[in-house]
């Protein structure tokens, strides 16, 4: 009798890790496909951000989602620790003018590519 009530508990706790096994995987490959999926939640045609000079990494990503250049700072932070640039990411204003994946968002402030405008002084 005790037997077979400790194989019962061992297999129902087998399955209980089993499906808690499978829905992490699942949530965890949802959100690596976020991280893939071109994104622009802002209504115009471009838009600038201004990363401000000693932002910190959630700081610059909080902007980024406010604008609707980012999905949301989860996507931004996984993005962020996949690529390794998190202490990379350079001051500036960047323009944005098409859906990007958050990779090539990521990409494109830690190179610094940031919108120069051009000044003409009449003489």
């Amino acid at each position: 009798m005790k037997r077979r009530k400790l194989r019962w508990l061992l297999l129902a706790l087998s399955a209980v890790v089993l499906v808690a096994a499978i829905a992490a995987a699942a949530v965890a490959s949802s959100m690596y496909r976020r991280t893939l999926e071109p994104y622009k939640g802002y209504p115009a045609d471009e838009l600038f951000v201004e990363v401000p000079p000693g932002a910190s990494a959630p700081d610059i990503g909080r902007r980024l989602v406010d604008a609707g250049v980012v999905r949301d700072l989860l996507t931004f932070r996984i993005t962020l620790w996949q690529a390794g640039q998190a202490r990379r990411l350079r001051a500036g204003e960047y323009r944005f003018d098409r859906p990007m994946t958050a990779g090539a968002v990521v990409e494109k402030i830690s190179r610094g590519e940031v919108y120069e405008r051009r000044v003409t002084f009449p003489e």
